[in-house]
């Protein structure tokens, strides 16, 4: 029993044997039938899901899921949950799916209290309530979720579960940003260009939105040649602007596609 797991990473990574999903599922399937963690059978649900190795069957990957889950392992909770709630494969089961989705963010799983926070905040499959949106992303954000920080820096530009306070946004948006998180550079690019709790900055603006651009942001890319075809705040420069446009829509940016057949000759 001990070589099980073991020989589930080799095949799966593909050290000292030739990579084979095939030989990694069926290892992972003796372990889960010779009674290894529940955290073995979430492994397993998650490739009958993707169909690592194995036929997709959404069915098989909920029934391991709550099995797992049932032993209270809290990512089986999550992926349960979302799986109920999208109906991925699966026939939608809106309350069952919220309700796993809460035991797992209160188990202190961050993926599922950036969810539930989603999920307040735009009134999907739950009342809308701005109050508990802010809830869960602060709790995402006490472990290190720069996503929900960056989400807690938009509430707080907009007054919304959150008092308006642009100087606590920008502070929470410089410190995702510094961490690494793109749509952060996005939210200091509005700050800039609106002038929210600082002097207007164009140039600094389009600094911020060009990093985000960089770093694969059609949103950012969009922006930022706009800002040059217009000459908001910086010199107006065709060149610029298409070459930026054109990124904006490689990236999937319908605006951006549209602009470029108006700039056609």
């Amino acid at each position: 029993m001990e070589a099980m797991l073991p020989a589930v990473g080799q095949y799966r990574a593909g050290i000292g044997t030739p990579h084979d999903s095939t030989a990694a599922s069926a290892w992972q399937v003796q372990a889960v039938r010779a009674g290894f963690p529940p955290v073995e059978r979430t492994v397993l649900g998650a490739w009958y899901a993707d169909g690592f190795g194995l036929k997709p069957d959404p069915a098989r990957a909920v029934a391991l899921y709550r099995d797992a889950a049932e032993f209270n392992e809290p990512v089986a909770k999550l992926l349960l949950g979302r799986t109920l709630l999208f109906g991925t494969g699966v026939t939608v089961d809106t309350q069952e799916g919220v309700r796993w989705i809460r035991l797992a963010a209160e188990q202190g799983v961050v993926d599922a209290q950036i969810l539930l926070g989603d999920l307040y905040a735009e009134g999907q499959h739950v009342p809308k309530d701005a109050e508990l949106a802010v809830t869960w992303r602060r709790r995402a954000a006490d472990q290190g979720s720069m996503r929900a920080l960056t989400e807690l820096a938009r509430m707080s530009l907009d007054g919304k579960g959150l008092p308006r306070d642009p100087a606590q946004a920008r502070q929470w948006a410089e410190t995702a940003a510094s961490r690494g998180y793109r749509d952060a550079l996005l939210v200091l690019a509005n700050v800039y260009s609106e002038g929210l709790g600082v002097p207007r900055d164009p140039l600094r603006a389009v600094e911020y939105s060009r990093q985000a651009a960089e770093r694969g942001s059609a949103v950012g890319a969009y922006y930022t040649g706009m800002v040059y075809l217009t000459g908001t705040g910086v010199a107006r420069d065709l060149q610029q602007a298409r070459m930026w446009l054109e990124r904006a829509r490689d990236l999937g940016s319908p605006e951006a596609a549209a602009q470029l057949r108006r700039l056609a000759p």
